[in-house]
């Protein structure tokens, strides 16, 4: 079963690039809209949108801004997906692991070189 909740003042924005930007109205304030940085399925955007609408903007928590764009959260994010496929039927466990494994090593070898070029 799916619920859904409506946030008034909520607008969902797509950017020039294709992404999408959620921007919250501030209450009393037709013009003033404040960006929030998580979507509705993010566990802390009910924290973000109360803010906005009383016209506070938070600053982005560690958990949001994360590993975003390194290497280490690709291979998170592509080992999710390939657990989505074994459940699907679509990839071999063992094929599972042995990728994990070796995406595990390349990354530890990429911090270990940028260690030793410092």
């Amino acid at each position: 079963m799916r619920v859904e909740i409506d946030y008034p003042g909520l607008c969902p924005e797509i950017t020039p690039a294709g992404n999408p930007r959620w921007r919250v109205r501030v209450a009393g304030q037709k013009a003033r809209k404040i960006t929030v940085p998580v979507g509705p399925s993010h566990t802390d955007f009910q924290i973000y949108y109360e803010a906005a609408r009383e016209g506070r903007k938070l600053p982005i928590a560690e958990t949001v801004k994360g590993s975003k764009g390194t290497l280490d959260e690709l291979r998170e994010r592509f080992c999710e997906a390939m657990e989505t496929m074994v459940k699907a039927g679509n990839l071999d466990k063992k094929t599972l692991s042995g990728r994990e494994r070796g995406l595990r090593q390349a990354c530890d070898l990429k911090k270990r070189m940028s260690e030793w070029a410092r």
